[in-house]
This record gives structure tokens, sequence and C-alpha cells, in this order.
């Protein structure tokens, strides 16, 4: 299983954390990554001048905004989960 951390800190949470949030459930589902990946919450992925940052594994994606969030999960973040 994977596990995809995204920032809820203070800027991050500023910067509509939540509603990307929302937005990687429905895409999990829509991809039925239901049972290889698991969504969490971080505190803080220390960088909030780029917010809102999404780790997995060891990669950090940064600059996800409610308005490119579906295509950054496609884009950037659908390859480190299928370890790409």
């Amino acid at each position: 299983m994977k596990s995809l951390y995204i920032c809820m800190g203070s800027a991050c949470h500023l910067k509509s954390a939540q509603s990307i949030v929302d937005v990687f459930r429905r895409k999990i589902q829509e991809h039925q990554l239901e049972d290889i990946v698991e969504l969490k919450g971080s505190f803080c992925l220390g960088m909030c001048a780029e917010a809102v940052p999404v780790k997995v594994d060891d990669t950090i994606v940064h600059g996800i905004t409610v308005e490119n969030a579906s295509e950054m999960f496609d884009r950037e973040v659908m390859p480190l989960i299928r370890g790409a």
C-alpha cells in the first residue's frame, strides 16, 4: 500500500488543502485505487511557500491547487503510485 500525504499545515490549509483532499479522494475512487493508496494528512511538509505539497514515498510534488489538483494527480502523482 502506498501512503499519499497531503500537507494540512496552516499555509496549506489557507490554500484549500481540504478541497484538494476531496479531489484526490475522487481520483482514487475513479482509478479504483482504494486498495493501493492510503490518503493521509500531514501537519507540515516544510514547503509552505510552495503550498500545497503532496508526498508519495520520498518524492514531494508541490504547487498543487484546487484548480490543477485533478490534472496534477494524473500527471505527477499517478506515476509515483504506479512506480513508474
